[in-house]
C-alpha cells in the first residue's frame, strides 16, 4: 500500500482508483487530507500481516495505531461506527485473500491473550480459570496442527490458478508471515511448560512477551 517517494513513504496512488478509498478522500475537504490518508494508512496497520502492529493484541491494536499515526485533532475517530470505512476494511481484507492459515494465527493470538487476562484477574471465577487452564493444555498441540496446515498451505498456494498477481503474491506473503509466527510462538513457550503448574500466569506472561 506505501511506496518510497522522495525520501518518505506515500500511498500508493494506484489506491485511489479504489471506489470505496475514493469516498473517503472526497468526503475530507482539508486540503492536505490529513484525516483522509491517515485512515487510508489504518487499514495497512490495522490488517496487513507485514503491519509493524501485527502483534498487537487485537482488541486494542486500533487505539495504537490511531496514537501513532493520526493528527491530535483527529483521535476520536471510531472506525467501527464509520459506515463507510466498514466498506473499505471488508474490501481490503478481500483484496489481502486472508488465508485460514492467518485467521488459525490470529485467533491464537487473541485466544493466549484473553488466558492471560483471565489468570491476572483476581475477580475470574472458578469456571473461568478451569478454562483457561484448558487452553494452555491445548497450546502445543494447536501449535503443531497449524505447523502442518503451513506445511500443506506452502503446496496448496502454489496450486492457486486465475488470480491476480497482486492478489496470489498476497496470498504468498501472508502464509510466509503466518508461518513465521507458528514458529516464533513455539520459541515462547518455556522448556519447563506444564499447564498443570500453578503459576500458569507466569508461562502465559512469557508467551505474550
Amino acid at each position: 500500500m506505501f511506496i518510497f517517494v522522495n525520501g518518505a513513504f506515500e500511498i500508493d496512488p494506484s489506491y485511489y482508483t479504489i471506489g470505496c478509498i475514493q469516498k473517503i478522500l472526497e468526503r475530507d475537504e482539508s486540503p492536505e487530507k490529513k484525516l483522509s490518508k491517515a485512515q487510508i494508512g489504518f487499514l495497512y496497520h490495522m490488517y496487513h500481516p507485514r503491519s509493524i502492529y501485527k502483534d498487537y493484541r487485537e482488541s486494542k491494536r486500533h487505539l495504537s495505531i490511531i496514537a501513532d499515526t493520526f493528527a491530535p485533532q483527529f483521535v476520536d475517530w471510531d472506525h467501527d461506527r464509520d459506515e463507510d470505512f466498514q466498506v473499505c476494511i471488508k474490501w481490503y481484507q478481500k483484496h489481502l485473500g486472508q488465508t485460514p492459515l492467518w485467521d488459525s494465527v490470529s485467533a491464537l493470538k487473541e485466544a493466549i491473550y484473553r488466558v492471560n487476562d483471565v489468570l491476572r484477574d483476581p475477580k475470574s471465577s472458578v469456571y473461568e480459570l478451569g478454562k483457561a487452564s484448558k487452553e494452555l493444555d491445548e497450546l502445543p498441540q494447536r501449535l503443531e496442527k497449524m505447523q502442518k496446515m503451513a506445511d500443506q498451505s506452502e503446496v496448496t498456494v502454489n496450486k492457486v490458478k486465475g488470480e491476480k498477481d497482486l492478489k496470489r503474491s498476497e496470498i504468498v506473503e501472508n502464509n510466509k508471515v503466518a508461518s513465521s509466527s507458528i514458529t516464533d510462538f513455539k520459541n515462547r513457550i518455556p522448556e519447563n511448560y506444564d499447564p498443570a503448574r500453578e503459576d500458569l500466569a507466569l508461562h502465559v506472561e512469557e508467551i505474550t512477551k
